[in-house]
Formats: structure tokens, C-alpha cells, sequence
């Protein structure tokens, strides 16, 4: 078996380490069980290299660690500014939802709902024009008149009726929405 310098930097060719090469195998292995005050002379050398070893993994992961650590402390600055700014942010929704829940408490009895968004309105408004088109052609037809132009202006005077409301309906929002802004402002 060749021997190896343990203070030479140099391995045997085709060797990963030198433990491998030069420590023979081992088939079976005893102890004895001694006194614990009694120490063998490779305890001590063993403990000592435990300690120095701890240091210098430690020593490693800090040097290993240092880009990392630099990195994280140079993004620092702008983590804490992003995050004050999201806290503003989140203060100024909350203000923002209250003062929007406020408007809403106050303002909802003023609300309009839009007419024209259903289907019974026209239908109403079909059977209001029909009504009105039905009684004046009936007396029309009965004065005389021949049966298109009674039919014609029924229907017309139907939908002028019918219009005549919605603008009654608009006519009468705008003098209740005066009467709620007097009470506001007094």
C-alpha cells in the first residue's frame, strides 16, 4: 500500500480522498466500557477538532451567506417605504368606504328609479294607448267618421295622453325634489 504525506496537498490519482485509500476496511468492530474519568489519547484531539470544526462551518456559512444578507438590507429601505405606503393607502380606503357609506345613508331617499328599465311599463303604456284608442274610435265611428281616420287619430290621441303622463310624472319629481331641498337648506 503506498504511503501518503498528510501535509501534501497532493491526492493519488483516481482518489476522492484520502481516508478511502489508506484506512483499511473494518469486519467487525468492540469496545469496553471504562471509567468515565478515563480518556484515551485521541479523545482530546477528536473534541478539539469537534470545536474547531463547529467554528469553521460557521465561519463558512457567514461567508456564504454575506451576498444574501447584503442584498436583503439593501432592499430594506424600500420594503419599509412600501410598506408605509400601502398603510396610507389602506387608511385612505377606509376613509374613503365611510365617507361613501355616509353619502349613501344620507342621499338614498333622493335616489330616482329609472322608468324605463321594465317591461311592465311598456306594457302598460300599450294597453293605456289602447284603451283611450279603442274609447275614441268607438266614437268616432259612431259620429260618422270612416274607420281609418278614427283609428288614426284614436291611436294618436291615445299616445299624446300617455305621454302626458310620464311628463306629469317628471313635472311632479321636479316639485318634490324642490320641496327635499328646502328641507335641506333650512
Amino acid at each position: 500500500m503506498p504511503k501518503f504525506n498528510m501535509d501534501s496537498a497532493q491526492l493519488p490519482e483516481g482518489s476522492d480522498s484520502p481516508l478511502t485509500e489508506f484506512i483499511p476496511g473494518v469486519d467487525e468492530v468492540s469496545a469496553k466500557v471504562g471509567p468515565g474519568n478515563v480518556r484515551w489519547h485521541l479523545e482530546d484531539e477528536y473534541d478539539a477538532a469537534e470545536v474547531e470544526q463547529l467554528e469553521l462551518w460557521k465561519a463558512q456559512g457567514d461567508d456564504e451567506a454575506r451576498p444574501h444578507d447584503v442584498r436583503a438590507a439593501s432592499t430594506k429601505h424600500d420594503a419599509d417605504l412600501a410598506k408605509k405606503v400601502s398603510a396610507d393607502l389602506d387608511d385612505k380606503a377606509a376613509k374613503a368606504e365611510a365617507r361613501y357609506d355616509q353619502a349613501h345613508a344620507d342621499l338614498w331617499q333622493f335616489r330616482r328609479r329609472p322608468v324605463d328599465h321594465k317591461w311592465t311599463k311598456w306594457l302598460r303604456w300599450g294597453l293605456l294607448i289602447g284603451g283611450d284608442a279603442a274609447g275614441v274610435t268607438g266614437a268616432a265611428l259612431l259620429m260618422g267618421e270612416p274607420w281609418i281616420t278614427a283609428g288614426l287619430q284614436a291611436t294618436s290621441i291615445g299616445a299624446a295622453v300617455v305621454c302626458l303622463g310620464a311628463v306629469g310624472r317628471d313635472l311632479r319629481f321636479i316639485a318634490s325634489h324642490r320641496a327635499r331641498r328646502l328641507q335641506i337648506n333650512k
